[in-house]
């Protein structure tokens, strides 16, 4: 098992290493010596592992109250907010009680939101359940939902009190859901480590699974602790999301998150490389590591359709946007854009797609 320490507002642990699930009420209990626990999850993880869970938890004297949701994006939703906000509140849980949030990137920020605003804030411990929610979603205390004019537009940055990455949970994920994760393990690896990204070209992630996840999650703990509330080097997390949450959006939330950002990376390595920002190799580099992992590299929106979804993020300022741009595989900048350029900047981008041996 490895570990890693997060030093934010409330200091936390993440654990790392095979069957940690089954620990998940020694950790409860450890941090709070009597509590209750409302398990947060949805259906399909429900099936796979709730019941090992609810014994974890009922070995070590924390009475398990279960909450579950439909999967899938549209449950990152005002109504499944107000429903584990409803099961809390019907059931007294007090200031002393805590969430656990077993699931995917859907599950934790739902369970997050609810966590953080139900009496001002009660814990929260993350169990993720995917590779995308063990190398992001879980750790760094971003939470929220989803609105009708974007997403991620409602929430609350707030940290949990231990994070459990149980790496035998990825044997059950469907092909496309790990692949889904590797979109963002790639991401670390264009903005801050090269020889993460080579080792993705190389060989198979999921040979090392815990190794990889590990310096996933040191990469993000580094930009976070620097800094937590998301006001300047944070952004760089952000590489791919800007156009990706606007795919997404477009899609209807068909087009899953990691495939979204994908293509929102490869967008913003072109449109560094035609603002002559970046090294030639990283567009290519970007394509060929996508199709390895069976992840897009185009799009059929219009450059005015994608615009339009962007203006409604929520890091845009009355003037400039700010999107991520490698300079080379292994660092990438925050560069601000005038959004007067913004639709000449997605169209240039998009139109390299048709042209696929220019890559």
């Amino acid at each position: 098992m490895k570990s890693l320490n997060v030093k934010c507002s409330r200091p936390y642990d993440v654990f790392i290493g095979k069957n940690l699930i089954d620990s998940i009420g020694d950790v409860v209990s450890e941090n709070r010596r009597k509590c209750r626990a409302l398990v947060l999850t949805d259906e399909t993880v429900r099936d796979l592992y709730y019941a090992r869970a609810l014994r974890s938890l009922k070995s070590c004297g924390v009475e398990a109250v279960p909450c579950v949701l439909l999967p899938g994006e549209a449950s990152k939703s005002f109504e499944s907010y107000n429903k584990v906000i409803g099961v809390l509140t019907e059931q007294e849980f007090s200031r002393q009680d805590v969430v656990v949030s077993l699931g995917g990137g859907v599950v934790g920020d739902v369970a997050g939101f609810a966590a953080s605003t139900y009496m001002r804030g009660i814990g929260l411990f993350q169990v993720p359940t995917t590779l995308l929610a063990m190398v992001d979603a879980s750790v760094g205390g971003k939470n929220g939902i989803n609105s009708e004019k974007g997403k991620n537009l409602i929430g609350t940055i707030y940290q949990p009190e231990s994070v459990l990455c149980d790496t035998e949970l990825l044997k059950t994920l469907p092909d496309e859901i790990f692949r889904d994760g590797l979109a963002e393990v790639i991401k670390c690896g264009v903005i801050r480590d090269a020889r993460l990204f080579a080792a993705l070209e190389n060989e198979d992630p999921r040979l090392r699974n815990e190794d990889v996840i590990y310096r996933c999650v040191e990469i993000k703990r580094n930009i976070v602790q620097e800094d937590e509330t998301d006001k300047n080097i944070r952004h760089l997390l952000n590489f791919g999301h800007t156009y990706g949450h606007a795919v997404e959006k477009l899609s209807g939330y068909t087009i899953r998150h990691g495939h979204a950002v994908m293509i929102g990376m490869i967008l913003m390595a072109r449109a560094a490389r035609n603002m002559k920002l970046c090294r030639e190799d990283c567009v290519p580099r970007l394509k060929n590591i996508a199709r390895k992992y069976g992840l897009p590299v185009s799009t059929s929106f219009r450059a005015d359709e994608l615009t339009a979804a962007v203006m409604a993020d929520k890091k845009r300022g009355t003037e400039l946007l700010e999107l991520v741009m490698p300079l080379t595989i292994g660092y990438a900048e925050i560069v601000p854009i005038r959004l007067d350029r913004l639709d000449m900047l997605t169209a240039a981008a998009l139109n390299e797609q048709s042209d696929e041996t220019q890559d």
